[in-house]
């Protein structure tokens, strides 16, 4: 087992520098469209530092990677809002759902499928013409449709896709793009240890008006272990985007007890600030809401420091549905 495993890392490494290779090692301002892309989705992974890419074992793998889906057989709903820099707010709500009954004979032959709709509104920004003078107010909207699939496709290996349709308004003007993910998990449950790979942002260019620009690819390996009896979650990911340079993110999920999680992360991409997150889940089991019995409920907040730019604050939901 052993040997596979380190075959595998082997592999990744390989594959993200033949992917690399040739493209630019230093920053490149402004040569991304579709920046939306790049606010990561999912509150625990981001309590996390966005060290998510082998954990993937809730909803939010649709946006981290697809093939953690193949491993759930729950359905699972996740409202969640950001409030995010300069009084932007980024609302998004992830639904998965089990392509069999619960604890079905089929559960590795189906596999699972996600959907996300992600909506992002800056408000009302004040209007300059180009002498500098008042004019009407403007908002910017960004709206996000994600459909992703996952399954297991060989022991321990799951493999996933997302497909995303984007579209972004300003005042009178639109712009849309289509981008697509795809990823592997491998997690072997009796090791303890996960890998997985994800492209994420694959894709035309985006074009808005005159100005195209190229969507923001990467490359992501991630491994993660699970130590003192699960009581411990720490995660590692490694980053190649193609128009800047490599980064980490580094995150850890402590069990306290049946109830409450603590989380602690560390983005190196995070040149505004200090890079910390901390995180707080708080789950509840069998719990019945509206008369409909629930299996799992969960409360997700998450902290980042943007330094002078100032905090941004996030919060979840996640309802769970099926038995044990």
């Amino acid at each position: 087992m052993k040997k596979q495993v380190y075959l595998l890392i082997s592999t990744l490494i390989i594959i993200l520098t033949f992917c690399s290779y040739g493209w630019s090692t230093h920053y490149r301002a402004g040569t991304s469209g579709a920046q939306s892309l790049e606010i990561g989705m999912g509150v625990r992974a981001a309590g996390m530092g966005g060290a998510f890419c082998a954990v993937a074992d809730d909803n939010n793998a649709i946006s981290w990677n697809p093939a953690g889906l193949g491993q759930l057989w729950k359905i699972e709903v996740s409202p969640g809002q950001y409030q995010w820099l300069q009084d932007l707010n980024y609302n998004f709500i992830n639904i998965v759902y089990p392509l069999r009954g619960v604890r079905a004979s089929n559960v590795d032959e189906m596999g699972a499928l996600g959907l996300s709709l992600i909506l992002l509104n800056s408000g009302d920004i004040p209007g300059r013409d180009i002498w500098g003078n008042r004019t009407s107010d403007f908002t910017v909207k960004d709206r996000i449709i994600v459909l992703s699939y996952g399954k297991k496709i060989i022991k321990d290996t799951f493999f996933g896709v997302t497909g995303k349709h984007i579209k972004q308004e300003i005042q009178n003007e639109n712009g849309e793009t289509y981008a697509f993910d795809a990823g592997l998990l491998y997690y072997p449950r009796r090791e303890g240890i996960s890998l997985g790979i994800t492209l994420q942002n694959m894709g035309n260019s985006y074009k808005f008006l005159s100005q195209e620009d190229s969507l923001p690819f990467n490359i992501k390996l991630g491994i993660a272990g699970r130590i003192l009896e699960d009581k411990f979650l720490l995660a590692a990911d490694f980053n190649k985007p193609k128009y800047s340079n490599y980064y980490t993110n580094i995150g850890a999920e402590w069990k306290i007890d049946k109830v409450f999680k603590l989380r602690l992360g560390y983005d190196s991409d995070n040149d505004i600030g200090n890079g910390i997150s901390m995180g707080l889940g708080i789950g509840l089991k069998e719990v019945d809401i509206a008369f409909m019995p629930v299996a799992e409920v969960n409360f997700d907040y998450a902290f980042v420091d943007y330094g002078d730019l100032g905090v941004t604050h996030r919060v979840a939901l996640t309802f769970k549905f099926g038995t044990e």
